[in-house]
């Protein structure tokens, strides 16, 4: 996938997640969110590390994009990796991961309920 498309899917993607229009699911990996789409299926992973093909004295952080057709399978995967990536797609796919990780383990309500319990 070109850089320019994915900027662009990066930026509807953000924008639609900040609205609440994308309905973001846990998977098995607890740090991999998932958004099905009409046809089509996006998720997004965060991993920190060492790359053997980065320098060895920094450490990395990763968020994946994989790109899934309507069989599943996966068509593009692309890394956003903070020593790489502009500054605009690292912090864009940190939001997305947050949000999307948010809505997906419905952290809000949680937190109301904690307040409700905790002013009883």
């Amino acid at each position: 996938m070109d850089k320019q498309k994915f900027n662009l899917i990066l930026d509807k993607l953000l924008e639609r997640t900040e609205k609440g229009n994308l309905e973001w699911k846990t998977t098995a990996d607890r740090d991999t969110f998932l958004v099905i789409l009409k046809d089509d299926s996006i998720s997004i992973n965060y991993s920190f590390g060492r790359e053997p093909d980065f320098d060895d004295t920094i450490n990395n952080e990763f968020y994946t994009f994989d790109f899934r057709n309507e069989n599943g399978d996966i068509t593009n995967s692309v890394e956003v990796v903070n020593t790489i990536a502009t500054d605009k797609e690292f912090k864009e796919a940190a939001r997305i991961f947050e949000l999307a990780r948010a809505q997906a383990f419905k952290s809000d309500p949680t937190a109301d309920r904690i307040l409700e319990q905790l002013a009883a």
